[in-house]
């Protein structure tokens, strides 16, 4: 959605930046948890939509991604099924990739059947622990050169467990270690949320997962119960849920300002919208500014997307917030 050409370079908005492939749509997932055939419909008509650029990968278990098989008639190759695979968590290193081998034929058999009607150019899989080895990092680096696959690996923090921020850091240390040493392949993902107030992790978990993906430079995703712009309370989960604009303005800002955990925080915290402003040139965020031109680099790169239940819900919100080209 960004053109260019040799003369001219058309800017866009700061908004269009920051939403540009911002969602990735997993439909079929709880709280929405819709049929199949709803949920594909769905996409369908979002990837021909206005909002078309705003969406990313239809999310989708891996080793079932047969069931798409009557729906891939709803596309084409101008406007493919874009598959987000999701992988399954092994009890063990040695159990992961012996599920993930599976994974990933299930994978190529699909793309075989459906040709340029589908393109399934990501992985989210579970890691078994926190005690990422760089054995394991390097070996799914190998898998994921074979099938062309980007891979988000989903961290399981637990705040309980000692030293976990120290574990964090030692796991990003070895995916930063292995995108360096051969082409950048793997990212990391957190969960934001879930159905019960105890699947949702605190602001410090979040904090730290931004400040380690920044300090190491690894890709960033985030999934689940980020369905609201701003930080909130609400009662079906008894507590409060984080704000997609929260957790990606605080990884922009982390990123431009080189912030500190403490920072971080304060951004993932606030739950009034009228510090914020989406200008032409710029994202405001009491007082700290991130330029268009930065946000395009940052959310390329650095910041990819997140995995939601709904497309439409989100979108609605940030409308009523009023914080468009405010000022």
């Amino acid at each position: 959605m960004f053109e260019r050409n040799e003369s001219v370079r058309v800017l866009p908005r700061s908004s269009d930046a920051f939403f540009e492939h911002l969602i990735d749509y997993a439909g079929l997932f709880p709280p929405t948890q819709l049929p199949l055939q709803i949920a594909i419909t769905n996409y369908a008509s979002y990837i021909t939509g206005t909002d078309e650029w705003k969406i990313g990968p239809f999310v989708h278990l891996a080793y079932t991604l047969n069931e798409l098989d009557p729906y891939v008639s709803l596309f084409s190759k101008e406007h493919p099924l874009s598959i987000s695979a999701l992988g399954r968590k092994g009890q063990s290193e040695r159990d992961s990739f012996e599920l993930l081998e599976e994974d990933l034929k299930a994978i190529l058999s699909f793309r075989e059947r459906h040709g340029e009607k589908v393109s399934v150019d990501f992985l989210e899989l579970p890691i078994p622990s926190l005690n990422v080895t760089s054995q394991y990092i390097a070996e799914l680096h190998l898998y994921l050169s074979k099938y062309n696959l980007f891979c988000y690996c989903e961290l399981p923090i637990n705040e309980e467990e000692i030293n976990w921020e120290d574990r964090l850091k030692d796991a990003m240390a070895s995916i930063a270690k292995q995108n360096r040493i051969a082409p950048s392949l793997i990212g990391a993902k957190l969960r934001t949320g879930g159905i019960r107030a105890d699947l949702i992790p605190s602001v410090e978990i979040v904090a730290s997962f931004i400040h380690s993906c920044k300090t190491h430079k690894v890709p960033s995703k985030f999934t689940a119960g980020l369905h609201h712009p701003i930080r909130m309370y609400r009662d079906e989960v008894q507590t409060e849920m984080h704000g997609f604009l929260n957790v990606f303005i605080a990884g922009l800002m982390a990123h431009t300002h080189d912030l500190e955990q403490e920072a971080i925080i304060d951004i993932l915290e606030t739950q009034e919208s009228s510090g914020i402003s989406f200008e032409k040139d710029k994202i405001i965020w009491n007082g700290l500014e991130v330029t268009t031109d930065k946000i395009i680099e940052l959310r390329r790169s650095y910041l990819r997307s997140y995995g939601s239940c709904s497309f439409e819900g989100p979108m609605n919100e940030f409308r009523v917030l009023n914080v468009l080209e405010r000022g």
